[in-house]
């Protein structure tokens, strides 16, 4: 009997669980990486989450990656999680450089390259951070051995202007 009323009490967990709203979210608004594949998940308890998507064929050595992610964090602002990053970022990989593209009360485009530092290869990333009502989103499009190239920036700053921070089921634009 035992037995029955957890399965019961179970099925009845999850059958609520399926009907949890989504909350914020980061979108984007094209297919620039239809195909890619998921390379990692990482997701927590809170409602923060990032996903790395990498082309077909890289999930063991990849050379561009994209990563989407929310974290939440309603009192923390774009400036100040961009200025805890790099200062992170700079104690661990010294050398790195972060150049803002643009900000707004609610954004933040950047380009952060990182040297060779520690067993892992040069890479370079162009972001945006998005200041939600219940945290912050981030689209980045990394490369790896190289920096990226003009046409890299230009191609993916337009795509990242594109790209949404949603909420809810109905998806939402919040900004």
């Amino acid at each position: 009997m035992r037995t029955v009323s957890f399965v019961i009490g179970a099925a009845l967990l999850l059958i609520g669980c399926a009907h949890v709203p989504l909350g914020e979210h980061m979108s984007m608004s094209g297919h620039e990486i239809d195909g890619w594949e998921i390379l990692k998940y990482n997701h927590s308890r809170d409602g923060s989450g990032f996903i790395f998507y990498v082309p077909p064929g890289e999930l063991h050595h990849w050379t561009r990656m994209v990563v989407i992610g929310y974290q939440k964090s309603p009192s923390m602002t774009v400036n100040q999680d961009v200025e805890a990053s790099t200062k992170y970022i700079s104690s661990q990989c010294p050398g790195t450089t972060h150049q803002i593209i643009e900000s707004d009360t609610y954004n933040m485009y950047f380009i952060n390259t990182y040297p060779a530092c520690k067993d892992a290869d040069p890479q370079s990333e162009i972001t945006r951070i998005v200041q939600g009502n219940e945290g912050l989103g981030r689209i980045s499009y990394m490369v790896q051995g190289r920096e990226l190239t003009s046409s890299e920036k230009e191609q993916w700053l337009a795509i990242l202007r594109k790209s949404h921070l949603r909420n809810g089921d109905q998806h939402e634009i919040v900004r």
